[in-house]
This record gives structure tokens, C-alpha cells and sequence, in this order.
């Protein structure tokens, strides 16, 4: 994987998902576009000469919850929704797996009888709604992260996590508080979670986008990236009869 490779998938992202997206997510994805290239540009100017990176060199891309890349509002289930992504993901390297990588999937509810239970939210909570920048009928119901677990700690080395630290103008449900379980989940990227993301939240017709050859063909090129090292690890593991496949899925060794 390199900064072209990573342009190359955001403009796919760009030609066949720009209809479903909000009109400030184009901006979003031509800066982390911007931001691949230019940072695996000084990646490869310092790396000139050397075997290994110097500490913090790193090349790769984020982008910001203040400013995510949004879908538009839909309905699911009679409720309507909005999901937003952002994410960090690093390399170290061209050769391995990104040495970071942390992606978020927020869903916000657009439903006031959903956003605020008179049974059950406090009129704090009420007034947060009333006044905030957001909209006043516009709340964070679930959140997930994606993510690669820092050293040491505890938890499969690839896993999802809901909840997490919640920002101010979500007003989420989820307790900042509560961290676990982290469940396994292989590795993704910008390119998997935009799947991921339309594969839940667009009908079905609209869904036709995830058959379209060019899309598909980013979607194989990223799994064999992405996901044929992490499978073939499990299907290692599997073999080990000495040893669970969580357990050798863990980022700190079972003692």
C-alpha cells in the first residue's frame, strides 16, 4: 500500500458514492487524497537511504469527527438516521499493515421521539438538544470504533469496541466509562468501512453500487491488502491445537 493507492481508492470513493454523500464529505475525501500523497511523499524523502523509519515518521491520512465524511440521512426500520465516518490510519512502511489505524462509525438519530424519551432523559438533556449547534433533533445513538490496540493492551489486536469517549455534541447514550468487550474484527480501511457503511444504510436498490465492477475491483484489491494476511493468521491459529483462536487473536499473550 502506498499514497497512490490510497488516492486511488478515495477517487473511487468520489465517482461512485458521491450521490449518497453529503455535499461537505467531497471536501473531506479530496483532503485525505492531499493528505496520502503528501505525506507518503516526505515518507519516501526521509526514508531515502535508510532501512528503518526515525521515530514518528509516519505516512497515511485521517479525518476528523468535527468534520467526518457523512452519508446522507435514510430511513431504516421507520427511523431516520444519518451514519458518519472518520478515522485515522498510518503506516510505518509500504510493505505491512498500518501501524495505526482507529475508524469510527457514528449513527445519529434525526427522530425526536427517538433522540428524546420524556420517560427517560432528564430536562438537562432536553435543553442540550434545544440548544445545541447540531440541531435540536440530532443525537449520536450508537458509536463503534475499529481498531488496532495500542501496546499492551488488553483485548484482541484487531477488534471492535462500541462506545468510547463520547464528544460533547453527540449526547450519546453510550457511558464514556464502559470500554469493553473489544470483540475481534479484522482489519479495515476508508475504502472497507464506506462498504461496510452502505452495506447496512442504503435500500436496496440503491446497494447496486456495491456490484458495480470498478467498485468491486477496489473492494478485492483492498481484502487481499487487508484481509488475506489476517484470515490466513486465523486459519494458522485454527490449526494450532495448543491454543484458542482468541487467544492467539489477543494483543497481550495469555499467561
Amino acid at each position: 500500500m502506498n499514497g497512490e493507492d490510497v488516492a486511488r481508492s478515495v477517487r473511487v470513493i468520489l465517482k461512485k458514492f458521491r450521490r449518497f454523500l453529503e455535499p461537505s464529505s467531497l471536501d473531506v475525501l479530496e483532503e485525505v487524497e492531499a493528505c496520502a500523497l503528501d505525506s507518503y511523499a516526505t515518507f519516501r524523502a526521509r526514508m531515502r537511504g535508510r532501512r528503518e523509519p526515525p521515530s514518528g515518521l509516519e505516512w497515511g491520512y485521517s479525518i476528523h469527527p468535527d468534520k467526518p465524511l457523512a452519508f446522507k440521512p435514510t430511513v431504516v426500520g421507520q427511523c431516520k438516521l444519518q451514519p458518519d465516518l472518520y478515522c485515522t490510519v498510518k503506516w510505518t512502511s509500504v510493505d505491512s499493515c498500518p501501524s495505526r489505524q482507529n475508524v469510527g462509525l457514528r449513527v445519529w438519530s434525526l427522530e425526536p421521539r427517538v433522540t428524546y424519551r420524556e420517560h427517560l432523559d432528564s430536562e438537562g438533556v432536553r435543553k442540550a438538544l434545544a440548544e445545541r449547534p447540531a440541531g435540536p433533533n440530532r443525537r449520536v445513538m450508537l458509536r463503534y470504533h475499529f481498531d488496532l490496540a495500542a501496546t499492551n493492551q488488553q483485548g484482541p489486536h484487531y477488534h471492535l469496541q462500541a462506545g468510547g469517549k463520547p464528544r460533547k455534541d453527540e449526547l450519546c447514550w453510550l457511558h464514556e466509562g464502559i470500554s469493553v468487550p473489544r470483540i475481534p474484527f479484522p482489519p479495515l480501511d476508508l475504502v472497507l468501512a464506506v462498504e461496510l457503511v452502505a452495506a447496512n444504510f442504503l435500500d436496496e436498490h440503491d446497494r447496486d453500487v456495491l456490484r458495480d465492477p470498478h467498485w468491486f475491483g477496489m473492494i478485492r484489491h483492498n481484502q487481499d491488502y487487508f484481509l488475506t494476511p489476517y484470515y490466513s493468521n486465523c486459519l494458522t491459529l485454527l490449526r494450532n491445537s495448543g491454543q484458542s483462536l482468541l487467544g492467539g487473536l489477543w494483543n497481550v499473550k495469555w499467561s
